[in-house]
């Protein structure tokens, strides 16, 4: 600040602190805060003003100098808010005449860049936000709030959240603020998202009978599954589905003793079915008409199916009678639940499928049929590592297949998985750049082993799968390498020896070091100096490593990964919790049937 500003600043302080009567200070303050406007020091005017006005707001003179600093200030929303004020607290003559001054100069300004342009083009501007960013966007000015809520096609996707207690008071809540959201879109919206206690809702058909749906999310409880079901089938325009159904009420129920989902019209054309929880699908022709374009189908009938020993029975026939209908334009497919995966040896097959154009699969090998009708071309695939001789040969065969297109594979690891299966599988797939190793029970650490003779004879455990990915530890062949990232969740194995070994040697054959050069600088104290990536090496260096473990390892370890690897998420999690999950997937479970 210049010294004429302090020469102004220092008396007007002074006067400050020496007087009493509120109006006083505030005029006061007003005029410390024209000065350091002058100065170009923002901030401690407007915190001037606000401590002018906290003391005499219902004074129209000060309400009128108030104004006229946050014109010079360049703020006229506010000026034109402390203006209509004044105009309320019968300003005097001079007053009035400052009002009219001050307006006239508001109205000369230049508008804002985002003032000036057309709202044809503002708006068209807006329309590439998702909705919730639209909510943000009215905040800015009244001009913003009032083009956002009159231009109807912005709100294109309605979400109305599920209250934290669904009573009667919070269903209405919810029920209107959908009503009010879907009247600024009506025709324009594509996208709606509803959750319970909405979708229960005695009304709530009325909401969405007149929209023109291209995707919709529901929500609800597992009595109305069925009724949404066969509403989408009936709704022509819709493509994508999603129905999350809230488990069955009782001791005494369960999702596949419900009726199975039916469409009694097939007007709808479904390219992404995702069903979590519900009843089982019906296998008739108007289902099969309305999932004869599927582009993706998730079905997920919950962890608690292992209760019913002939549930894969029941589940993978409609299943594969309805991926058959789609086998043509079916990309991705995604099975889960306990009762689907767990089970020994491969299902019945009625009739060959071929699925030449699945890009991402996550489903048991026994639900897929024979060798002939396994995919070619994936780039994702999510398994388990079964003993079955055919499955095993079916998972080998299906890497061999896609050998040079897959890109990312998640194994899921049990007490049965098998060692030489996966050392089979990941000595095929060359392209493999992202590996998951998922623990889906609790599994004793087993005692170090020092020859893959011994691993080879007990079950697989993430701690052995990184051995066999460290080139040198038992066998000199590098397996997968194009592999830069590596994930474990809920791993129980892995001590820190193993992560340190594979992105160390890993590390260095990608510099151009031989196998032998990697393990003898590993002995020495003193690793050689870091190389830049050779476009000959044998593998690349591990790029992401991402470890939720349910151990304590050594506190070095850590910096260690971070040091040597771009990006290292780490994630510890109890024992207890890890337990807990293994349970909750495979502990088996009564199930009692009604009585009368």
């Amino acid at each position: 600040m210049t010294r004429v500003d302090a020469a102004h600043l220092q008396p007007l302080t002074e006067a400050l602190a020496a007087s009493t009567r509120d109006t006083e200070r505030a005029r006061l303050y007003l005029k410390r805060a024209l000065v350091y406007i002058h100065a170009d020091d923002a901030p401690h005017a407007l915190r001037d003003v606000r401590d002018a006005l906290r003391l005499a707001s219902s004074h129209a003179s000060i309400l009128v100098r108030a104004a006229r600093i946050f014109v010079e200030a360049r703020l006229p929303d506010k000026a034109v808010r402390v203006l209509n004020l004044a105009e309320q607290r019968s300003p005097s003559a001079s007053d009035k005449a400052l009002i009219t001054a001050l307006r006239v100069k508001l109205a000369r300004r230049t508008p804002a860049r985002a003032a000036a342009l057309p709202v044809e083009l503002f708006v068209h501007i807006l329309g590439y936000l998702p909705s919730a960013s639209l909510y943000t966007c009215m905040l800015v000015c009244r001009a913003w709030r009032h083009w956002i809520l009159q231009h109807r096609p912005l709100w294109h996707t309605i979400a109305v959240r599920a209250s934290a207690a669904p009573d009667a008071a919070a269903t209405r809540a919810q029920y209107e603020a959908a009503a009010r959201y879907i009247q600024r879109g009506v025709r324009h919206i594509r996208r709606l998202s509803l959750r319970a206690p909405l979708t229960d809702h005695r009304r709530v058909w009325s909401l969405v009978a007149p929209l023109r749906l291209t995707t919709l999310d529901i929500a609800c409880e597992y009595t109305q599954a069925s009724a949404w079901f066969a509403w989408a089938c009936s709704h022509a325009s819709l493509q994508s589905l999603t129905l999350r159904a809230a488990p069955p009420k009782g001791p005494a129920t369960h999702p596949w003793l419900g009726s199975p989902l039916a469409a009694r019209r097939a007007d709808a054309q479904f390219q992404h079915l995702a069903l979590y929880h519900t009843p089982p699908l019906a296998a008739d022709a108007s289902t099969l008409a309305a999932c004869s374009q599927l582009v993706s189908l998730v079905y997920d009938a919950g962890e608690s199916l292992h209760s019913l020993q002939d549930v894969r029975a029941k589940c993978a026939p409609a299943l594969r009678t309805l991926w058959h209908h789609a086998q043509h334009t079916l990309t991705a497919l995604e099975l889960r639940g306990a009762a689907l995966w767990v089970g020994a040896g491969p299902l019945p097959v009625e009739r060959e499928t071929s699925l030449r154009a699945l890009q991402r699969l996550c489903a048991p090998l026994s639900c897929l049929g024979t060798q002939a009708e396994l995919p070619d071309a994936l780039a994702e695939w999510e398994t388990t590592l079964p003993t079955d001789p055919v499955l095993a040969d079916r998972a080998v065969a299906l890497a061999e297949r896609c050998a040079h297109t897959l890109r990312t594979c998640t194994f899921h690891v049990s007490h049965s998985a098998s060692t030489p299966l996966a050392e089979r599988v990941l000595s095929t797939c060359t392209a493999l750049g992202a590996l998951y190793v998922v623990v889906d029970e609790a599994v004793a650490p087993p005692p170090l082993v020092d020859s893959y003779a011994a691993a080879r004879q007990s079950a697989l455990t993430p701690a052995t799968l990184l051995r066999l990915l460290t080139p040198g530890c038992w066998d000199a062949r590098v397996l997968c390498p194009q592999l830069h990232t590596l994930g474990l969740v809920h791993d129980t194995t892995v001590r820190g020896r193993e992560l340190i070994d594979l992105v160390r040697v890993r590390a260095l054959l990608a510099q151009g070091h031989t196998c032998d050069e990697a393990w003898a600088a590993m002995r020495r104290a003193g690793a050689p100096a870091d190389r830049a990536p050779s476009a000959e090496a044998a593998c690349v260096p591990l790029a992401t490593l991402d470890v939720d473990t349910c151990l304590e390892l050594a506190p070095q370890v850590v910096p260690f990964l971070a040091a040597h690897v771009t990006r290292v998420h780490w994630s510890p999690m109890s024992v207890p919790r890890a337990r807990l999950a293994a349970r909750l997937r495979h502990e088996p479970r009564v199930l009692r049937a009604r009585s009368g």
